[in-house]
């Protein structure tokens, strides 16, 4: 039974409401038992979390499909996203070479299907910008699976600006189907994929958002961490870098402060500010129940516009302070 979702669409993908938040397969299985994995996969259903996405190279596509067999998830009441593009294998990770061309995504669609043991994917999206590869290319092999019904829709993830601006321009000018979904980083502290979401949701893109939590620094624990100048070295960048740092733990700690006020912390406010934009969904990667229980709470909160705004405040300040910090490290590595 879900227990909270948003009005939400993903194109033409399902005609279920999707949840408000995706449940983002990657760190899934870092569980050293598979049956715990499926445990929190039926957890986050059970919670209100329709929305699954995986990847051809994260190794969880299979975990998923069973998860839903063992518990009967029923399949017209979820979404099922997966992408293909990057290396499969330690030897291929090696080289780190994209390849989205017709090919790959041919041969790939259905191994993920079998792994999956679905007949349909709702949305299916290159993992990165293959610049090898002919945007025509990309969407006329999307748009033949979207006929045979073997994908719902299609997306991108890993695309700037430019990226999406040829992807439509194409579509437009070959009378194909266009893409629906950009999925980049992005977070409170993320600001390398903003034009990129902006044109995207101009574009009536859903966006959405993986490493909510900016690979674990947006965390009440994190965030109350302060690093020391022992051991640092004692040139004038490096101890300026640490200064910034610190100050930027600083500013974010008023979020924090914001949050624990509510009887929250800065985990859910990260998730719930994102869930607050425009046709934006946050991804979570829980690998522990803990993990999914402190994220799910997040799904009820509805930031006021005075804490939209406060958020903001902050936001403008740490980005201040990040540029600081960039030019500081980069003065590290030219020294």
């Amino acid at each position: 039974m879900l227990a909270a979702v948003a009005q939400k669409k993903i194109g033409d993908s399902t005609t279920v409401p999707v949840s408000k938040m995706a449940f983002g397969m990657y760190r899934t299985n870092m569980k050293a038992e598979p049956l715990e994995s499926m445990e929190l996969v039926k957890e986050a259903y059970d919670r209100g979390v329709n929305f699954f996405a995986t990847s051809d190279n994260y190794g969880t596509e299979m975990l998923l499909g069973r998860a839903i067999q063992e518990y009967r998830i029923p399949r017209d009441k979820i979404v099922i996203a997966t992408m293909t593009g990057l290396p499969i294998t330690r030897q291929h990770q090696s080289e780190f070479e994209v390849n989205t061309s017709g090919k790959r995504i041919m041969e790939q669609v259905g191994k993920s299907r079998r792994l999956l043991g679905v007949d349909t994917i709702d949305l299916y999206q290159t993992h990165a910008h293959d610049s090898n590869t002919p945007m025509l290319e990309i969407v006329l092999a999307m748009n033949e699976l979207m006929d045979r019904k073997v994908i719902r829709s299609y997306g991108f993830s890993n695309y700037d600006t430019n990226n999406i601006i040829d992807a439509i321009r194409v579509c437009k000018e070959n009378g194909l189907k266009e893409p629906v979904s950009l999925q980049n980083w992005y977070n409170i502290m993320g600001w390398r994929s903003e034009d990129s979401i902006k044109t995207a949701i101009r574009s009536g893109m859903t966006f959405l958002a993986y490493s909510p939590l900016a690979n674990g620094f947006l965390t009440h624990e994190s965030v109350q961490a302060r690093r020391v100048l022992n051991d640092i070295p004692k040139e004038k960048n490096a101890i300026e870098a640490v200064r910034l740092e610190n100050d930027i733990r600083k500013e974010l700690r008023k979020l924090d402060e914001m949050a624990v006020n509510e009887g929250r912390n800065i985990q859910q406010l990260s998730f719930a500010w994102l869930m607050g934009r425009e046709n934006t969904i946050p991804m979570m990667g829980a690998y522990r129940k803990e993990h999914l229980d402190d994220l799910l709470r997040s799904m009820d909160w509805e930031l006021t516009k005075e804490q939209v705004d406060f958020v903001e405040r902050v936001r403008a300040k740490v980005h201040e302070l990040y540029q600081q910090l960039s030019k500081a490290v980069k003065g590290q590595e030219e020294q």
